[in-house]
Parts: C-alpha cells; structure tokens; sequence
C-alpha cells in the first residue's frame, strides 16, 4: 500500500448510462465535478445505477438537459431531502 486511496479503494468516476431507443451509451464523468449532460427526449438516463426521473431535467427544445452546480451526490442528498453531506474540500 502506497497511499489512502489504495487503502479504501475510492472509484473517484460516476458511470453514465444513456438509454435511447434500445441504445445504450456508457460514459464516466469526474467524481467531484458538476455535471451538465444533454439528452434527446425520448432517452433516460442514469448515474450510478440512480435513474434521474425525467421531472428533474430541464427541456431545452428537442433535448433535455441534466445540471449540477455541485458534485452529484452533494446535488442527490439536497435533491431528495436526505440531510446535509459534508464538502469535499
């Protein structure tokens, strides 16, 4: 063991999974980044195996567009009233 991070084995990427008409599109985004992803309408789309629900994203004519001013699991825990997580900082 080198570090910290050998020690805990931290995966510092979210998973993207973007459904659209039996297409699926994987992509891995910074862990600690904010996320602003387009979609067509007719897809879903998932982070983490957390399917954002369609009522979260913004339609932005034809697409959809999911965005996150903060790291998306701080943008989760408000999102869902699960309490306060700390910075990361």
């Amino acid at each position: 063991m080198k570090n910290f991070l050998e020690l805990t084995d931290t995966n510092l990427t979210l998973e993207v999974e973007i459904s659209n008409l039996g297409e699926i599109n994987k992509y891995t985004l910074p862990l600690l980044d904010p996320i602003k992803i387009t979609i067509p309408k007719s897809a879903s789309i998932t982070i983490d195996g957390i399917l954002i629900e369609n009522w979260r994203l913004k339609s932005n004519g034809e697409h959809l567009l999911f965005e996150t001013n903060i790291p998306f699991y701080q943008w989760l825990h408000h999102a869902t009233a699960q309490g306060w997580l700390l910075e990361p900082h």
